[in-house]
């Protein structure tokens, strides 16, 4: 069978694409946020340790596998038909992660939007959607008080304030009380919050039209999105820096407490950002380097990338804890993790609340939220492409006129299924949907994953393909690729995987708001359904295999086939027209 396949016009557009991909708006909330619960400075070293030993290898292997077999996640497993579900697991995660993600994406082109506003609605207390325990930090400025002062001009005492009161800023309640327009609990629905619906739908057209012609148009789009948000980040860290009481928050960030170290939380922590910020056992990264050319090099890519990609996290934190000081200092408050909610507030929080104190805050705003607005798309658009390359794939009459209507189809879909996140209650249906679907279920595929690659695929076959491909690996890359892929990746993921179910802890909504069973049943049958195309996948390629153990474990004749094309060097030239003339 045979099907036309686009292809990355050249080299740049593949590795800006996988940048945008790993790069996203987790690198300026979620990031952040587990360095705030984590120890500060200490979470880097776990989290680095665990990119060595499983995310670099993990992505150098996907990446190697989706450019030699030139196929998605759902159609690579002929080298061992009975793990065919897996890729059908991480089509099924990458649809849910597209559909929750867009949320996140609305969220942010409402704060664009009401950012061309001079004086930012999120700035002072007073409005329609306002409390009587709100506060403003721009009030507090003006009036060179500090904090405790400010809140004693209006009456209340502190021992109130300390306890059964509730005070929020001006942006919190903003974030709150009109963004998400919240209800009392996950029980109440409220019907649709209609200025995020709306945006909602915008920011699914937008990666539909970004998305119409596969990687032709996405390669084109990523020269801005994936290279905007390094330059506006740089402004605003620039900027972060200069506000009184910034190094507060710097200092935090980067001295270690290093007795959290001593927690197998930080460090299971931090091997699921891994997952998060480069993006193996998603499937992405396999759907994006099928669309590469034959011959590119990719262990200087896949070494390069990774790097990349997580010191960018590195580098966008400053921005955020610059800001964090700077609030720190300005309320008198000596803890930093008491400055701000953890979580989204991070970045619908802190920064609009910062924004909104600067000399010409509305253009900061601006600028901020288009570099959320572009990481956050760049994100979207290899996450959504492998869900619909990995149908599209299976299906072989998709393609021309036909997978212009697939697409629109399926994007319709997911703007109806995703109807419940715009509404009222969407806020608490996005945390468990987060809190649950995501995290348990990749670290499992990657397991199952690492042990694949490792022993079926096999460690020295893959290297032999990353040869084939004019990739020469050298002996320190052999070694280190070996060690990971056959004992350090599969020992360290059962580990985390374990230490995640035995210390896993319901979500608490705003501190102190908890969720009904139905709800946590209702995000656990999400994470068991993310795996179910795993084991259901097994027992139908054992019927179809009659039972056969041994065949199903080693490669069909499909792949052996292919193999044998791709080894041949005489060929080898021609193989970006041939790349997908097999499945």
């Amino acid at each position: 069978m045979s099907q036309e396949r686009a292809m990355w016009s050249n080299k740049i557009e593949f590795v800006l694409s996988t940048i945008g991909y790993s790069v996203g708006v987790g690198n300026i909330w979620r990031f952040p946020y587990l360095c705030m619960e984590n120890g500060g400075g200490a979470f880097l070293i776990p989290y680095f340790f665990f990119l060595f030993i499983c995310g670099a290898p993990m992505f150098l292997a996907e990446v190697s596998i989706g450019q030699f077999t030139g196929l998605s996640p759902t159609g690579i497993w002929n080298f061992a038909p009975i793990f065919t579900g897996l890729g059908w697991s991480m089509v099924c995660i990458s649809g849910l992660l597209s559909l929750y993600y867009n949320v996140v994406v609305a969220w942010v082109l409402y704060y664009l939007g009401m950012s061309f506003n001079w004086v930012l609605p999120w700035s002072k207390c007073g409005n329609y959607w306002n409390t009587e325990y709100c506060y403003s930090y721009n009030d507090i400025v003006k009036s060179n008080l500090t904090f405790v002062q400010f809140i004693d001009l209006k009456n209340i005492t502190l021992d109130s304030f300390n306890s059964s009161i509730r005070w929020r800023s001006s942006a919190e309640e903003f974030y709150l009380y009109n963004t998400l327009n919240i209800t009392k609990s996950i029980n109440e629905l409220g019907g649709f919050n209609n200025h995020i619906l709306i945006c909602f739908i915008v920011a699914w057209i937008l990666t539909y039209v970004c998305l119409i012609n596969s990687v032709k148009s996405v390669g084109k789009v990523v020269y801005f999105t994936a290279l905007a948000p390094y330059v506006l980040l740089t402004v605003i860290i620039i900027q972060g820096s200069i506000l009184p009481g910034s190094w507060l928050g710097i200092k935090f960030y980067l001295v270690p407490q290093w007795k959290t170290l001593l927690s197998m939380k930080v460090w299971t922590t931090a091997a699921t950002q891994i997952f998060y910020s480069l993006g193996p056992a998603w499937g992405g990264l396999i759907s994006m380097a099928s669309f590469n050319k034959f011959n590119e090099n990719i262990v200087r890519t896949s070494t390069m990338i990774p790097i990349i990609c997580c010191m960018s996290s590195f580098y966008g934190s400053f921005a955020i804890f610059s800001i964090i000081g700077h609030m720190a200092y300005i309320t008198n408050i000596t803890d930093i993790t008491q400055v701000i909610e953890s979580g989204p507030g991070l970045a619908f929080v802190a920064y609009p609340q910062a924004m909104a104190l600067l000399p010409g805050g509305a253009i900061w705003s601006v600028l901020f939220f288009l570099t959320l607005l572009t990481l956050g798309m760049d994100s979207m658009f290899a996450t959504y492409e492998t869900l619909i390359q990995g149908i599209a794939d299976e299906c072989q009459k998709i393609k021309g006129k036909i997978r212009h209507i697939y697409t629109a189809s399926v994007t319709l879909l997911m703007i109806l299924v995703g109807l419940p996140l715009t509404t009222r209650a969407g806020a608490y249906i996005f945390q468990i949907v987060d809190w649950y679907s995501t995290p348990i279920a990749v670290i499992i595929i990657a397991l199952f994953e690492s042990f694949a690659l490792a022993f079926f695929y096999n460690y020295k076959k893959l290297i032999t393909h990353i040869e084939i491909m004019q990739s020469q690996v050298s002996k320190p890359v052999r070694y280190w690729l070996t060690s990971c892929m056959c004992c350090l990746t599969p020992i360290s993921l059962l580990i985390v995987f374990i230490n995640i179910i035995i210390n896993f802890e319901q979500p608490v909504f705003d501190k102190n708001k908890h969720y009904p069973k139905w709800s946590i049943n209702f995000g656990w049958s999400l994470a068991i359904l993310m795996i179910v195309p795993m084991p259901v996948m097994a027992i139908y390629i054992l019927i179809m295999y009659k039972g056969n153990w041994r065949k199903v474990f080693r490669a069909n004749s499909t792949f052996k086939k292919m193999e044998l094309l791709r080894s041949n060097t005489t060929i080898s030239a021609t193989l970006d027209i041939e790349k997908n003339s097999l499945v």
